[in-house]
């Protein structure tokens, strides 16, 4: 009886698992990599494989969390990494067997099912890595088909097992093959999903093999057992002896009487090439080992990985060594209305651990006291954050400037103190003083005094004369000498400007041609070159800041172009207040252009460095202030050379060319930046006087000096470098 219960266990056993694939229950989750080069944001690939050892697909209870603090938001995507195999053939006495009813042997089953794999399972782009695991025809030790890093492609794992035939089976070293598989594995990266699949007929594993300790190897590795048991049946024995190693493990088995029959497990296999992967913003604030945690499906995986973590360093790029000063039109002018009213403050952030984040929170303090909260949180391309500071309550004095930030971790890191002065001037008062009106005697004091007041006048005009003769000789000598002193410093000036000015360039002479009769025979043909113009470069400037009326380019048209506020000293004009009257110029120097300040209170600077005294070259795409107006400087390719090609014109009648009349003298297009008073007596000065040179730029003007601009203002732009202390 009992052996009748055992027989229909058996038989059970043999049609519930036939062609089926068995695993343990439940499923299990493996991070396999996590990558924080950007930090703070963080990717994590991980593979999830549900209790039929196939790939999970649920993750409706799925949750990330950090040093078990819960990751509320992320996003989940998948990606291709591909999956390392280690396919071992248990070629023992009867690999080369028939089964009854089937014309291939054994191992041409296992053949034809490793070609059906590489041809329809392996990675187009060599994501996969496939190692061939046989025994050794000449020794006990195992032999691997493949080098030791794997196949990639499937043509080199289709040669491989198309050229494998054992020539002497017998009793394979099975332990040894699999501990061999177990070690070439283990020694990858393990971001791939690693597995064995065991090829044999199943009956002789439990004497061949010691379970423990392959299990427990595979079990550390992340590796999982998968098999197929070859032949017409799979008894109990040999699927309780195959599970020994799958269930452990996580992977499950598959009866392959067929070589077809090896597509759903290879199937299953072969998806794990597409892993999960979640990307979120960590919380992470402090450096060290951190663990990251992912649970779905009841199980639950875990993986260590250690990041750098340090405050934001800040620095001030404004340059202290000038004072911030501020001009009041007026002596009276309030405090609260002299200009400039703001002031542009760059502050460079930067980060010690090399992970720029997200900027929270940004306060410009002075003496201490905050300020202003800064316009936008956006750094930009090059991590840098702008201030815009009201400095309208700001008096004369000396003050100490610091810039706190806070990133996106809550951590927070200050600039040193920058020193600075800011100055005031206020024009002079005028003199009000004037004498007053003497007061009108009496008409009966008049009438009582007239005698007396004749006798006097009469007796006393000589000495009175002759007292004032002194005096008013030497007033008209001190007038004369200022006279002639005016005269000869408005000569001085006017010989200057006349010598610093450029020569008019002659225009091309131009021949008025006329018809000739036939037979005149002094007619001739004068030869003059075509009106040949060099095509220079096109330039404008973009205007990308507080200079919100030019929404076109600028054209930069002329050798001079005057820029300002007021349109009567400048041809480009801007409206913004720390944009002095006259303010630059830029030249057209054989070609090039050149950029030259004009004394202005608030600076001009390319590419963040101050024009001072000597002009600066300007180069496409330079970047230019012009007080707090941001401008990109442009420059277009020339359009070609000039034509030279010849003209022909005929002689006009009389046979001589007739003389051409002087062209006019070229207009002058440089607007005016001082005015000038005219000689008594001579000519007018020229309506545009020349101005400086570039190699000859204007000095800034001091206490005092004529060349100040009473309404301009300074704004004391950014300069990128370690300011002083």
């Amino acid at each position: 009886m009992q052996r009748l219960w055992l027989y229909l266990l058996l038989l059970l056993l043999m049609f519930g698992w036939a062609g089926t694939t068995q695993a343990q229950e439940g499923a299990q989750i493996r991070i396999t990599q996590v990558d924080s080069s950007a930090f703070p944001e963080m990717r994590v690939n991980f593979i999830a494989a549900a209790g039929d050892g196939t790939p999970l697909t649920d993750f409706s209870d799925l949750q990330l969390s950090e040093n078990g603090t819960v990751i509320s938001e992320f996003q989940q995507d998948q990606v291709a990494v591909g999956v390392e195999l280690a396919l071992v053939v248990d070629a023992n006495a009867s690999i080369n067997q028939r089964d009854t009813g089937v014309t291939q042997t054994r191992r041409e089953q296992v053949r034809d099912a490793i070609v059906t794999f590489a041809q329809q399972n392996m990675n187009p782009s060599q994501l996969d890595r496939v190692h061939l695991v046989v025994p050794n025809d000449s020794s006990t030790a195992p032999e691997f088909l493949t080098d030791t890093a794997g196949a990639i492609f499937a043509n080199e794992v289709i040669n491989k097992i198309n050229f494998y035939v054992p020539s002497n089976p017998r009793a394979t070293p099975l332990n040894d093959m699999l501990a061999a598989a177990i070690e070439r594995l283990s020694a990858s990266e393990g971001t791939r999903h690693r597995a064995i699949v065991l090829f044999t007929d199943g009956g002789l594993l439990n004497s061949q093999l010691d379970f423990p300790a392959l299990v427990t190897a595979a079990q550390a590795n992340h590796i999982t057992f998968y098999a197929f048991i070859l032949g017409a049946r799979a008894d109990a024995n040999e699927i309780a002896n195959v599970n020994q190693l799958i269930l452990p493990t996580g992977g499950s088995y598959l009866h392959m009487p067929l070589p077809a029959d090896a597509a759903p497990l290879f199937g299953s296999v072969a998806a794990f090439g597409q892993q999960n992967q979640l990307v979120y913003r960590s919380q992470l604030t402090s450096s060290g080992q951190h663990t990251i945690t992912i649970t779905a499906a009841g199980q639950s995986g875990t993986s260590q990985v250690n990041v750098t973590i340090e405050p934001p360093t800040v620095q001030v790029l404004l340059d202290n060594r000038q004072p911030i000063v501020r001009v009041a039109p007026e002596p009276d002018t309030p405090l609260a209305e002299i200009e400039p009213l703001s002031q542009l403050v760059v502050a460079q952030v930067n980060w010690p651990d090399n992970h720029p984040r997200g900027i929270a929170a940004a306060t410009l303090l002075i003496n201490g006291v905050e300020q202003v909260t800064i316009d936008s949180l956006d750094l930009d391309s090059s991590n840098r954050l702008q201030f815009t500071w009201d400095i309208s309550q700001l008096d004369a004095g000396q003050y100490s400037l610091v810039i706190q930030v806070t990133d996106e971790l809550n951590l927070s890191g200050q600039s040193s103190p920058l020193d600075f002065t800011v100055t005031i001037e206020r024009p002079a008062a005028a003199d009000t003083v004037s004498e007053a009106p003497a007061a009108e005697a009496p008409a009966s004091t008049v009438a009582a005094t007239a005698s007396e007041t004749s006798t006097a006048t009469n007796s006393g005009i000589g000495s009175v004369v002759s007292e004032q003769a002194g005096l008013i000789g030497i007033v008209l000598g001190i007038l004369a000498i200022g006279f002639a002193l005016f005269l000869v410093v408005i000569a001085f000036i006017f010989m200057r400007r006349r010598s610093a000015a450029p020569a008019p360039v002659a225009a091309p002479a131009m021949v008025a041609t006329s018809s000739l009769p036939p037979n005149n025979a002094d007619a001739t043909q004068i030869l003059m070159p075509a009106f040949a113009i060099p095509q220079g470069p096109q330039a404008t400037l973009e205007a990308l800041e507080y200079a919100a009326e030019h929404s076109a380019p600028i054209a930069l048209v002329g050798n001079d172009i005057t820029i300002g506020r007021d349109p009567a000293h400048a041809k480009v004009i801007f409206q913004d207040k720390s944009v002095s009257r006259l303010h630059a110029r830029i030249r057209m120097d054989r070609g090039n252009y050149i950029l030259v300040d004009e004394g202005s209170a608030s600076g001009t600077y390319v590419n963040f460095e101050r024009v001072g005294f000597t002009p600066q070259n300007l180069r496409d795409s330079d970047e230019i202030h012009i007080g707090r107006v941001r401008l990109r400087f442009k420059v277009a390719a020339p359009q070609g050379a000039m034509d030279d090609r010849t003209q022909i014109f005929d002689a006009p009648r009389g046979g001589r060319a007739a003389a051409p009349s002087p062209p006019p003298a070229p207009a002058d297009d440089n607007m005016p930046t001082e005015y000038f008073m005219q000689q008594p007596g001579g000519a007018r000065p020229p309506s545009s006087p020349p101005s400086q040179s570039p190699s000859s730029p204007q000095p800034p003007a001091g206490p005092g000096k004529t060349n100040q601009d009473p309404d301009d203002v300074s704004t004391q732009p950014f300069m990128p470098h370690q300011p002083k202390r």
